[in-house]
């Protein structure tokens, strides 16, 4: 079982931001500069993000593609990662869960939690009811693949469930939802955090986003988009492996007219290739060598073995398809691993 210990706020309780598919692409360089104090500040004095979380699934079909390369550029940059899926009421939780952690790849390993979201989109609209036996056999299969569970919800939503008075989870960490605009993990609003459903503690509290009041506060453009931000507890018994630097992926051109691509979104691939670009920073330069390249999906993409470390942009033949395929593509240089995803869908 894991103790959370519940300290006063200090200037060293750990803040983090947690980012979707909104956020894009967020690269390597992107996480050092928010580690940096000159960059990133916090009210309470501290600098600087200490926690990165990510969506797997969003609900309704909605996958993050961009979750792999996301929570590598974070690890590499020595933040802690962690992962999350909404469950919706569309199909079981399990099959969600199966979804959203495959689409991390290599990085689910690395993934010190793995949220269960239960929110609103999880409600149905005639009758507003939680489809509870979802949240169940969701953490069952977080914990089938070898992944911490955790829960992020609020009081609110949780009333919903029939679990407000005898909890089962109560023991799982909570990450709350409450928006008070306030860094103090053990304020809420005007008053102290009272206890609800068992949970005497929270682990995270998610208290603002970038669009509302100034909870984080930017001192450069350095920024990432569409980051909600979060403070936690200080908790020294869960530690991803020891940061590795890893070359970061994305796709830069995907080859497609753009009223297609405004309607696709990133990162969803209706030609016929490809181009992939792997950013090198801070694994050794100058580059040299070869990078291996490798695909879970060998049929859908035509991917050489290894290209040389100085080409880093690569063309990548893509196959027809006739139902949308995510792809996921590899990349190890030196040791270090890098991944991105794409969607191939019918043209």
């Amino acid at each position: 079982m894991l103790l959370f210990l519940a300290l006063a706020q200090t200037a060293s309780t750990p803040h983090g931001v947690d980012v979707s598919n909104y956020s894009g692409l967020v690269t390597y360089s992107q996480w050092v500069a928010a580690k940096n104090p000159n960059v990133w500040k916090w009210k309470d004095g501290s600098s600087g993000i200490l926690y990165a979380i990510t969506s797997g699934y969003q609900g309704n079909g909605e996958l993050n593609l961009f979750a792999g390369e996301q929570m590598a550029g974070a690890r590499a940059a020595g933040i802690l990662t962690a992962g999350y899926c909404l469950i919706s009421n569309e199909r079981p939780g399990d099959a969600q869960v199966k979804d959203a952690l495959a689409i991390f790849g290599e990085e689910k390993k690395h993934l010190s939690y793995f949220f269960i979201d239960v929110e609103d989109p999880l409600i149905d609209k005639p009758d507003r009811k939680i489809r509870p036996e979802f949240i169940e056999s969701a953490i069952k299969e977080v914990e089938r693949e070898g992944v911490r569970p955790a829960i992020y919800t609020s009081r609110r939503i949780w009333k919903l469930t029939p679990w407000m008075d005898k909890n089962p989870y109560s023991k799982v960490p909570l990450w709350d939802a409450d928006y008070d605009d306030n860094d103090n993990l053990l304020a809420s609003r005007t008053h102290s955090f009272v206890p609800y459903a068992g949970w005497e503690t929270r682990f995270a509290k998610q208290y603002n986003d970038e669009s509302h009041g100034d909870g984080l506060k930017f001192v450069n453009t350095t920024k990432i988009i569409g980051a909600d931000v979060n403070v936690f507890a200080t908790e020294k018994s869960v530690r991803n492996p020891q940061p590795e630097i890893v070359p970061c992926m994305y796709v830069v051109d995907t080859y497609t007219y753009a009223k297609d691509q405004a309607r696709r979104g990133p990162n969803v691939i209706g030609g016929n290739s490809v181009h992939i670009q792997m950013d090198l920073a801070g694994v050794g330069q100058p580059a040299s060598g070869d990078i291996r390249l490798r695909t879970d999906s060998p049929k859908l993409v035509h991917l050489p073995k290894s290209i040389p470390a100085t080409q880093v942009d690569i063309e990548i033949p893509t196959t027809a398809v006739t139902v949308p395929q995510v792809v996921m593509i590899y990349a190890s240089y030196k040791g270090h691993t890098g991944c991105t995803a794409f969607r191939l869908v019918p043209q």
